[in-house]
């Protein structure tokens, strides 16, 4: 599944997915690995022979002339709005643009999408009646460079660092998407922690009880090509996932070089191949052990990967990799985010 973030809103012309993240989801389990992409990769391939891929045969390469910023991952959603016959003249057709270049990307099927505007992201928090996360370092609320660097716009707040339990929309939206001063891989993992503390903290009377509010936060908020009969059986995917194994990875500089203009893409895959295939085999490791209850427990314990000391509690250290899922590493969501 698609995770898209849109930045549609007053002042803006379209809508630009400036948040990309895989979600693949075990049917039997419900554990989730969530890939993000960085908004500005360059030259993004389409599926051989397609549509998008007759007309950008080098990528999505903007042509001579044209705003090089017209062509990052970023902007293709618009792209696939103002011109639908590319992505085969689909109901949503930027979404569709995007699922086509993604799973080319990562080398994966994408079943669905869905698209969230980010300006209405914040009233879906707050109809959740906020989430708990630990913030660990002061995040700046605001704030913009030039592209020299230099500072053009100060931050007018920040967050600091501390246990938030009930952290409401506004602050959410500002910790998924603060990059002042920080990189987009660090914004990226914490978009991940923003998405597993609503995996693991939206229960279901949690969701009845706050349901009008939500369905008025989301209404005209969120795009999606999942079918109503769908519905049923996603949500009671979603109740498994509640307690599982969440998983997050990032495509970065460690996986595809030094710039996102130049990403090597047979490498990218590869190394999505190679996420896949560890998410599976802790799908069937789970798996056996559901199924054989009384059998002595194989590998680490829930929340840990095979063969990776674990922090101790509390101690804020990641799990897995000196840097949680920025480093071409899998990692659980625990490793990367605090939720107490």
């Amino acid at each position: 599944m698609l995770l898209l973030g849109g930045d549609g809103g007053d002042g803006r012309q379209g809508i630009r997915a400036d948040t990309l993240i895989l979600a693949s989801i075990d049917t039997k389990t419900g554990e989730t690995l969530m890939i993000s992409l960085p908004r500005n990769l360059y030259r993004a391939p389409f599926r051989p022979g397609s549509a998008a891929d007759l007309a950008f045969p080098d990528g999505f390469l903007a042509p001579p002339g044209a705003p090089q910023d017209d062509y990052l991952l970023n902007a293709m959603y618009r792209y696939g709005q103002d011109n639908p016959a590319i992505a085969g003249s689909a109901e949503y057709p930027g979404s569709a643009l995007v699922s086509e270049s993604v799973s080319t990307i990562l080398g994966l099927p994408i079943d669905y999408f869905v698209l969230v505007n980010l300006e209405g992201f914040a009233d879906i928090v707050d109809a959740l009646g906020g989430i708990q996360i630990r913030v660990t370092e002061r995040i700046p609320i605001g704030g913009k460079r030039d592209p020299d660097g230099s500072v053009e716009v100060q931050p007018h707040g920040w967050i600091e660092p501390r246990l938030y339990r009930n952290m409401d929309g506004y602050h959410a939206l500002w910790y998924a998407r603060s990059r002042f001063l920080s990189e987009d891989y660090d914004r990226m993992i914490r978009q991940r922690c923003v998405m597993g503390a609503i995996a693991r903290q939206a229960d279901p009377a949690r969701v009845l009880v706050r349901f009008q509010s939500l369905a008025r936060a989301s209404q005209g908020l969120i795009v999606t090509d999942i079918p109503p009969n769908m519905l049923s059986p996603l949500a009671t995917l979603a109740l498994k996932g509640k307690d599982a194994k969440i998983t997050g990875a990032s495509v970065d500089k460690s996986v595809f070089g030094p710039s996102s203009l130049t990403p090597d893409y047979d490498a990218i895959r590869a190394k999505a191949q190679q996420w896949l295939r560890s998410a599976e085999r802790s799908a069937q490791q789970t798996l056996a052990r559901q199924q054989s209850p009384s059998a002595a427990p194989t590998g680490s314990p829930t929340g840990s990967p095979v063969g990776s000391p674990s922090a101790p509690p509390g101690s804020g250290q990641p799990t897995g990799s000196d840097s949680p899922g920025a480093s071409g590493s899998v990692d659980p969501i625990e490793g990367s985010c605090q939720y107490d």
